[in-house]
């Protein structure tokens, strides 16, 4: 699984030493898994457990969306850096773009949770489309 996710974020981002210093420590895995499960639960929540006709609205739809993203990017630089941080030297830029690239990965993956959970909603079916 760590091949997996290596390959999809390389192919966004890829700087020899640092991509296989996360690669093996097996972060990619952890990342990944974190940034399909985030915006999942972000969804479900989003349609499922505050189904209100008042949050029933685009915006509130992209506040969850970025809520979702925020929290991989936080979710994947800690684990990256927990996991790297005694052992290498990298920069912050480093660490930063790899979790920018896990935020809009779960930005996109909301987007795809979202068609999924709205068939199951009842005041927020019709959103985002």
């Amino acid at each position: 699984m760590n091949s997996f996710f290596a390959n999809l974020y390389e192919l966004l981002y890829y700087d020899p030493n640092f991509s296989t210093a996360v690669f093996s420590n097996g972060a990619y895995s952890a990342i990944g898994l974190a940034t399909i499960i985030i915006p999942f639960i972000i969804a479900f929540i989003y349609y499922k457990v505050i189904d209100r006709p008042a949050l029933a609205s685009i915006t509130v739809w992209i506040l969850a969306g970025l809520l979702s993203a925020f929290l991989s990017f936080l979710v994947s630089y800690s684990l990256v850096y927990t996991s790297l941080a005694e052992l290498y030297q990298f920069n912050t830029s480093q660490y930063s773009t790899l979790s920018g690239i896990s935020a809009t990965f779960s930005f996109v993956l909301h987007l795809f949770y979202s068609f999924v959970f709205k068939r199951i909603s009842i005041n927020t079916k019709n959103i985002p489309f």
